[in-house]
């Protein structure tokens, strides 16, 4: 990702001792091509196999051209998701009881 010229990566450290003694991590991306778009954040199972990426984006639904756009836009990611295979993985003891 960090090669791509229209993204910029950054590593991003956490310390919370009440939560974790060892530092945890995560990737922040921004595209550099909408500045207004919140980062997607990164972050991998304990193990390595696996990663999670979180982002927040605010759509404007005030009117039926904003939440057509909204659709769209949740549908395109979607779709690109179903597209390049992205499952979801099961995390150990996460969806696994019978």
């Amino acid at each position: 990702m960090a090669q791509r010229p229209n993204l910029r990566v950054s590593l991003v450290t956490y310390h919370d001792e009440s939560d974790d003694p060892d530092r945890s991590q995560e990737l922040e991306v921004l595209f550099l091509g909408d500045l207004d778009c919140e980062p997607m954040m990164i972050d991998r199972d304990h193990v390595g196999e696996n990663c999670q990426i979180t982002w927040d984006r605010w759509l404007r639904i005030i009117d039926d051209a904003e939440i057509g756009t909204a659709a769209d836009m949740i549908a395109s990611i979607l779709d690109t998701c179903a597209r390049f295979g992205a499952k979801q993985t099961p995390v150990a003891g996460v969806g696994t009881e019978a």
